[in-house]
């Protein structure tokens, strides 16, 4: 058996380059965001196009945590 360290961090902690590859992989990986308009018509919302905060957001309340690249650990914790 082999251990391995990774230094996880959260959105808020990387810098800009991380949290566009991490935007990449949620455009990559999650379907737009739904919603209803005001003329009862469904719009999109895509990852790219979001608030960072809310993408900050997602990330917190699903737990999400990234190497210092963007890279999610969970790809390397299931392999």
């Amino acid at each position: 058996m082999k251990t391995y360290k990774i230094n996880t961090y959260q959105f808020e902690e990387l810098n800009n380059k991380a949290k566009l590859n991490i935007i990449c992989w949620m455009s990559t990986n999650f379907e737009p965001l739904d919603y209803e308009k005001e003329d009862g018509s469904i719009g999109y919302n895509y990852w790219e196009d979001m608030e960072e905060e809310y993408i900050q957001e997602h990330c917190e309340i699903n737990g999400y945590l990234f190497t210092e690249y963007g890279d999610p650990i969970h790809y390397f914790i299931n392999k």
